[in-house]
């Protein structure tokens, strides 16, 4: 039925055994419906150090908990952000401290005498971003993806309205026959780098190229919209490998 009565709940309550205290908090409202697993994500193949980043844990029997309990009279909402549970997982943000190769998970716990263990995810982290202008490209990959990485940083200049007119650069829809990049993710922000204002932007496209390609595409300059006429364009390879 979905219900369970409170004393009933806190005999349960004892049986659980925990490895990491944040896995229980997070997973504890799926717990009491019973769990039948869960994997971890994470949104960013190649974060920098201090960089916010979305962890996920996947709750694979949440949907079908709610098709099956919900009244018929009522109909699911599209949205699946309900009082901090996705119908897909939980999410936080999380931030990591140390170059290189990092490791997150796997997660355990133990619930009534069953075991359940979280995959684990290795990450490369790279070093803050520093304060010297320019536009910078890199490669990252993430079960199996490849991703695209475009990062600008620009000093902020004004208009004669005193509006920022920074824009940052995008990558042309259609590039070559055998390659296609698909926006993943995208910001852009204003911050103060040593008491000096600047522009960041970050795009994430994901790359794709078709299955009988071999060979590597580079990236020139007029693949990009807006590209900033004072900054030097340097050819980039994207390999299929």
């Amino acid at each position: 039925m979905g219900f369970i009565r409170i004393n009933e709940f806190f005999k349960i309550f004892k049986t659980i055994k925990m490895k990491h205290l944040l896995t229980l908090l997070f997973l504890l409202p799926c717990l009491i419906f019973g769990q039948k697993g869960f994997t971890i994500h994470l949104e960013n193949p190649e974060p920098r150090v201090g960089e916010k980043v979305i962890l996920t844990f996947e709750i694979d029997f949440f949907d079908d908990f709610i098709e099956k309990n919900i009244n018929s009279e009522i109909i699911l909402s599209e949205n699946t952000f309900i009082h901090g549970l996705y119908t897909k997982g939980i999410k936080k943000e999380i931030e990591f401290n140390k170059v290189g190769l990092n490791q997150v998970g796997p997660f355990e716990i133990e619930f009534n005498g069953k075991k359940y263990v979280s995959n684990s995810i290795h990450v490369n982290v790279i070093p803050k971003i520093t304060s010297e202008e320019g536009i910078q490209f890199r490669i990252a990959q993430m079960e199996g993806q490849k991703y695209l990485i475009v990062e600008q940083l620009q000093k902020t200049t004004k208009n004669n309205n005193s509006k920022n007119d920074f824009q940052a650069i995008e990558i042309r829809p259609e590039l070559g026959e055998f390659i296609n990049l698909s926006e993943a993710y995208s910001s852009v922000e204003t911050s103060s780098i040593l008491n000096s204002s600047f522009n960041f932007s970050y795009t994430r496209y994901k790359i794709d190229f078709d299955e009988n390609f071999e060979g590597e595409y580079v990236l020139s300059e007029k693949d990009f919209l807006y590209w900033p006429k004072k900054e030097k364009f340097k050819p980039f390879s994207i390999g299929n490998q």
